[in-house]
């Protein structure tokens, strides 16, 4: 009953086995090979549509960047700025005259001379310059404005100074 197996009968099993596991190794690598391959194609297909949803995006930023520059230089435009200053401010456009009154002063800023039409020169210092006096009258009169009020309530009136 119990059948003992031939040598010959232990040989084809084995060879049985080794194409079984042969064969599956095979289908096992062509199916990676299959996975691999259809993954492939789904990543550059996923690529290639990121990649064209950026470059739709990038134009549209182009167009909004030249719309934006073109709306800047609108606004910019001095036409404009005249009209709304005519317009919302009531301002009147300036006179040669009027223009000739704002000068540079020698420290670089803007100085107003409403007196002369002419531009203001930048004044060398002499040698034998003497300097400006002062009036001290106009420092009595300073003082007299900047007085505090004391700590009582009342007014304090400085002590008039004695004349030489």
């Amino acid at each position: 009953m119990d059948k003992k197996r031939t040598k010959f009968e232990d040989q084809v099993i084995r060879r049985r086995k080794r194409k079984f596991f042969f064969g599956a190794v095979v289908l096992a690598v062509f199916l990676g090979l299959c996975y691999l391959f259809v993954w492939e194609r789904v990543y550059t297909l996923r690529l290639a549509e990121e990649n064209a949803q950026t470059r739709q995006r990038v134009s549209y930023l182009k167009e909004r960047s030249q719309s934006l520059e073109f709306e800047i230089n609108q606004l910019c435009s001095v036409k404009r700025i005249e009209d709304i200053a005519r317009r919302d401010l009531a301002l009147l456009p300036a006179r040669e005259v009027q223009l000739a009154a704002f000068t540079m002063s020698s420290r670089g800023g803007v100085s107003s001379d409403s007196g002369s039409v002419k531009p203001k020169t930048l004044d060398k210092p002499q040698a034998s310059a003497k300097p400006p006096k002062v009036d001290k009258s106009a420092k009595i009169d300073k003082q007299q404005k900047t007085a505090r009020p004391k700590a009582n309530g009342k007014a304090a009136t400085p002590k008039p100074k004695a004349r030489k």
